[in-house]
């Protein structure tokens, strides 16, 4: 009789303590999908991949050109593009958008950041695309007066590959301008030009040519009569003269500056009377002078301030038979203002000016009829009018050099 109560206590206890543990247990609770265990997919069209953090595939670039659609959707999605660890692009997209092409060819990683309500930080995944374009070429305009620049701008250059640019309108062998797979080139229209229809021909290294129509439109230059001293005449315009400044430039004007020193339009480097502009004729004592004006004549009196047009480097400050007090600066990118028959020199060869700084004052230096500056910007061969560097359209082209 004992024994079976014990064995009923036993069974009730045991019964008791299933019972208890039963209700009281917590089910377990399943853990949150973590960010490496949370595989997404990607879809580029037909072409789709699983978006992982442990890898970073290489990827057509063709693919861009398809809408990019991640599955499941995310909340949000940060890319970013880099290039040599820095970032080029960046934006907020939304599902199903297309993304950019790169903006230069060469090796671009592309990070997405993608947010999940479920995740306690964004997913990031990598790919890496890799464009390969044939260069392209934009010109400012197509239609010029003499006196002005064709600007031409070329982009998704290969490092090494070179560049070709020839305008029918000119002989020249003009200086291309590279940085980070762009390239500027200044090619002038002098002011000899003559009116009509010509071809300038672009062409990158192991690519096909392209040819670009250009007018040259009509421009009235006026000839001007111009009186001297004889004994000014003869002792300044020699053949030792000519040959000294020809030397001078040759020297003075070898490119050093491959992008842009300066940071807006030019300015006069005076305000004085125009004498004489861009362009026009001369006879010289009843004898025509056989070539164009240069750049514009500014009258003044004795001891008036010149300042420099732009910032720039003095690459010649010094006296010349021909021009007298002389300076020239260098701007960057081929571009060099000149200065000449002045009265004092208030820099020397090799300093850094600012624009509007005083470089000397006016004088009646060599070859001059009377008090005044002759100032002319000289570009890739030819003397332009500078009035193209001084207008701001000119300065937005040079902004599209990378800084």
């Amino acid at each position: 009789m004992k024994r079976g109560f014990l064995t009923i206590l036993l069974f009730f206890l045991i019964g008791s303590a299933w019972f208890t543990g039963s209700w009281n247990t917590e089910k377990p609770v399943e853990p949150r999908p973590t960010i490496e265990t949370f595989r997404p997919m990607i879809h580029f069209g037909r072409t789709r991949f699983v978006l992982s953090s442990e890898t970073r595939p290489w990827k057509e670039v063709g693919l861009l050109s398809n809408s990019m659609i991640i599955s499941p959707e995310p909340t949000l999605i940060e890319v970013t593009y880099s290039r040599k660890g820095e970032t080029t692009w960046q934006s907020i997209v939304a599902n199903a958008s297309h993304l950019p092409l790169p903006d230069q060819d060469g090796i671009t990683e592309v990070k997405l950041s993608l947010h999940y309500p479920n995740q306690a930080a964004p997913m990031e995944s990598r790919f890496i695309v890799a464009p390969c374009r044939d260069v392209q070429f934009q010109v400012n305009k197509i239609s010029f007066a003499p006196g002005e620049l064709v600007m031409i701008r070329a982009e998704y250059l290969e490092i090494g590959q070179l560049l070709t640019a020839s305008g029918s309108w000119f002989d020249s062998d003009p200086q291309w301008f590279h940085h980070d797979g762009i390239a500027l080139l200044l090619y002038p229209i002098p002011s000899s030009t003559q009116e009509g229809n010509y071809q300038l021909t672009l062409t990158a290294q192991n690519e096909q040519s392209i040819n670009i129509p250009i007018t040259v439109t009509p421009r009235n230059f006026v000839m001007q009569p111009l009186i001297v001293d004889p004994d000014v005449n003869a002792t300044t315009r020699t053949d030792n003269s000519y040959e000294e400044f020809h030397a001078m430039l040759m020297e003075s004007r070898t490119v050093t500056e491959s992008l842009p020193l300066f940071e807006g339009s030019f300015q006069l480097p005076l305000d004085g009377r125009m004498t004489t502009e861009y362009g026009q004729g001369r006879t010289i004592n009843g004898v025509p002078s056989g070539s164009r004006h240069s750049g514009y004549d500014l009258a003044a009196p004795t001891g008036t301030d010149i300042s420099a047009t732009q910032k720039g480097k003095v690459r010649f400050a010094g006296e010349m038979i021909l021009t007298g007090n002389t300076i020239i600066i260098e701007h960057g990118i081929g571009i060099f203002s000149q200065y000449y028959h002045m009265d004092d020199l208030s820099v020397e060869t090799g300093e850094l000016v600012q624009q509007g700084e005083i470089i000397g004052t006016v004088g009646s230096t060599g070859f001059s009829t009377g008090p005044h500056l002759h100032f002319c910007i000289y570009v890739n061969g030819a003397y332009v009018d500078p009035a193209v560097f001084l207008e701001g359209s000119t300065f937005e082209w040079f902004q599209l050099l990378p800084q």
